[in-house]
């Protein structure tokens, strides 16, 4: 156990002085800034300066609101954005597994997921922090309830709390990593990865006692005192970064809580590759053991080899596993611009309220001097003129240039991130005057803004989604889930193959998403660019799609409100109407004869299966059978040899009859023994002359007769 406990502390421990030394300090400057805060080491917060105005104008907080709202206008304003295909177009099996997949994903996206916030929850950590992190895995909880007792023994029913797949976006500061990683895929690459989990101590109580998750493989927890649980984890309670993330305190330090149970305590869940394998433990902090390790691939077998997290970025910087976030790129004009902001306003302050000079031990009422009130009044006892005892401090009014110095920031800011803003538009007067330059000026940010909403598109969101439809061909057992995309996917039944084959999963975000009139006017231009070249494309045209895209854009989920294309008979050249029934009546048909053979298959296995089951029972009766003339042959043949025994001369005549009859003896041995012949004894001689031997034959002895 020592071994496991070593290698985690080690990996904590590299990871953590990294962050210290080169990682920690930008991102509590760009948490601060975020939340409108000035940064640590900001003159601002300088002690000569504790009197200025300190006022922070939050133009990271604008940035990373804008390109929420890009991504919202990307992402939700059309309900068919992500798109899942078959990777062989030409088997009906792989397309009509598709379909359901895709509404199946739609289903958990729209109901189970909160997809929404998750989408722009991420794209905010990546503009802050550089990277977002999130853990896919399917969360399992149930209870078990006692429904009868028969004679002390206690049965039980299972109740299912939860069975449905999670995203968990995870703080940045909470993931350990190496900083040598692959910048392209970070979290597979990496030897190790460290996930800090902050549970109440209740939650960890709580699950020491219901054991490992059947569903899911997570390894299960040992029993651990509630003293050592705290004491071991409770080194993580004091970050910097997630002190920066909350604001003055963080909130999982422990500061208020009295009850021990509602403690945080860390658990740090632990991947580490040992012998070109990934193997996973957990333990309390980085002292004690929680559970045994055991292969990453038998917890998370739908994972294909790679871990269950996704690290995705925003801005791409290579050979850097961290890149900076975009308001980071832009900290140090923040806090140029909230420092010329603080002195010019400070410079109006004084040339409203002018500051004062009055003579030291003239009689004036200082305090009055110094609040400035409108309309009050200031007592002068001393003898003389008023100016000679109270003056004005001459000062400068603001110049323009501090003005145009501050369009100038906006403009590098603006540029910088992508961002067309009103300072954007006055400080172009020329261009704005007309539509076209205002085109262009928000062209030239949308550029910008798909850039960055492509990037996490293709290192965050398309892997994650991937990861759950890995987890839904695993896990999925819903059928109301099932049969709901099923019957949207236009799907009679759903057959087990369906979570058997592959997919090609993406998301239909390109450039100029982010602008719902760009896309509006792209797709027209489009559709007439195509059916002017193509006269016959119009024939083709799939009018329920092309309503839910354009309506989609206008801020509508689709058209079905509007049309009922079901209804709807398109005039069409009667060849060309022809040729598409025929198209559909032979994919009908060939669907028919899919479904068919599907059907002859089950029905094949049926019978094999029957088959099966009734030679397994006439197997079983001949073995009954041949037990029971075994008995009745051994009895027989007892009762035989028993009466052979008392007429052994029965045996012979009974060889006899049994070979006529065809009978093979196969032992070649007599069944029964013939009992021995005794030989015939000589008569003893008797030389007795009284008693001769054969009287008769000596009687005669001797004597001639006639």
């Amino acid at each position: 156990h020592q071994y496991w406990v070593t290698i985690a502390r080690n990996a904590y421990d590299s990871s953590e002085t990294w962050l210290q030394a080169y990682q920690r300090h930008i991102w509590n400057r760009n948490l601060a800034h975020y939340r409108s805060d000035h940064a640590p080491g900001s003159p601002i917060t300088l002690e000569g300066n504790k009197h200025r105005s300190n006022y922070f104008f939050p133009k990271s907080r604008t940035l990373v609101r804008d390109i929420q709202a890009s991504a919202a206008a990307a992402y939700f304003s059309n309900m068919d954005v992500v798109s899942i295909e078959a990777v062989d177009q030409d088997s009906i099996m792989q397309v009509n597994a598709a379909s359901f997949m895709k509404e199946l994903l739609n289903y958990r996206l729209s109901n189970t997921i909160p997809w929404y916030q998750t989408i722009l929850g991420g794209v905010s950590e990546s503009a802050v922090m550089g990277v977002v992190v999130s853990r896919q895995s399917w969360e399992y909880d149930y209870e078990d309830e006692t429904v009868d007792i028969v004679d002390g023994t206690e049965y039980y029913k299972t109740h299912v709390i939860t069975d449905e797949p999670k995203i968990k976006l995870i703080p940045t500061e909470n993931i350990r990593i190496s900083p040598a990683a692959d910048w392209i895929d970070p979290a597979n690459s990496s030897p190790y990865l460290v996930e800090l989990i902050p549970m109440f101590l209740g939650d960890v109580l709580d699950k020491m006692e219901k054991g490992d998750d059947a569903k899911s493989g997570e390894p299960a927890w040992r029993r651990i005192p509630a003293n050592g649980l705290l004491s071991a984890g409770n080194r993580d309670n004091i970050d910097p970064t997630r002190r920066a993330r909350s604001g003055k305190v963080d909130p999982k330090a422990n500061i208020t809580e009295v009850d021990n149970r509602f403690r945080v305590v860390w658990i740090h869940r632990n991947i580490v590759r040992v012998g070109g394998k990934d193997w996973l433990f957990y333990t309390v902090g980085t002292q004690i053991l929680l559970s045994d390790p055991v292969p990453l691939s038998q917890v998370i077998p739908w994972a294909g080899g790679k871990r269950d997290y996704v690290i995705g970025c925003i801005e791409v910087e290579p050979d850097r596993a961290v890149p900076e976030s975009p308001v980071g790129l832009m900290s140090n004009m923040q806090r140029a611009l909230n420092e010329l902001k603080n002195q010019r306003f400070d410079n109006v302050r004084q040339v409203l309220n002018r500051r004062m000079l009055y003579r030291s031990g003239g009689h004036v009422d200082v305090r009055a001097l110094s609040r400035n009130t409108p309309g009050g009044l200031i007592g002068v006892s001393a003898a003389g003129a008023l100016d000679s005892h109270v003056s004005p401090l001459p000062v400068q009014d603001v110049t323009a240039s501090s003005f145009q110095e501050e369009d100038r920031m906006n403009l590098s800011i603006d540029d910088l991130t992508g961002s067309t803003t009103g300072s954007t538009v006055n400080s172009n007067r020329r261009m704005h005057e007309t539509a076209t330059g205002m085109n262009l000026m928000a062209e030239s940010g949308n550029k910008v803004r798909e850039m960055e909403l492509r990037t996490i598109t293709e290192t965050w969101i398309e892997p994650v989604l991937r990861q759950l439809v890995q987890l839904i061909t695993e896990y999925e057992t819903d059928a109301t889930a099932m049969k709901v995309s099923a019957k949207k996917a236009g799907l009679q039944r759903v057959y087990k193959e369906f979570f058997a084959q592959r997919f090609c999963v993406s998301v239909n975000v390109g450039m100029g998403s982010t602008s719902p009139t760009q896309r509006l006017q792209k797709i027209q231009t489009a559709v007439a660019t195509v059916t002017q070249l193509i006269p016959d494309a119009a024939q083709a045209l799939n009018g329920a799609e092309l309503a839910k895209e354009i309506f989609s854009q206008a801020g509508y989920d689709n058209g079905d409100r509007f049309f009922n294309f079901s209804k709807v008979q398109q005039q069409q050249d009667p060849v060309v109407q022809l040729r598409m029934q025929e198209i559909e009546s032979k994919n009908q048909i060939e669907q028919g004869k899919l479904q068919v053979s599907m059907m002859k298959l089950e029905l094949e296995k049926s019978r094999h299966e029957l088959e099966l089951q009734e030679m397994r029972e006439n197997i079983k009766l001949l073995i009954a059978k041949t037990s029971s003339q075994n008995v009745t042959s051994v009895y027989e043949a007892a009762n035989t040899a028993a009466v052979i025994a008392q007429n052994p001369g029965l045996a012979p005549a009974t060889d006899e009859v049994l070979k006529s009859s065809g009978f093979v003896d196969h032992n070649g041995a007599p069944a029964i023994t013939q009992p021995p012949v005794t030989p015939a004894q000589p008569l003893p001689q008797n030389s007795h002359p009284n008693f001769p031997p054969n009287p008769d034959v000596g009687i005669s002895a001797g004597i001639n007769s006639l």
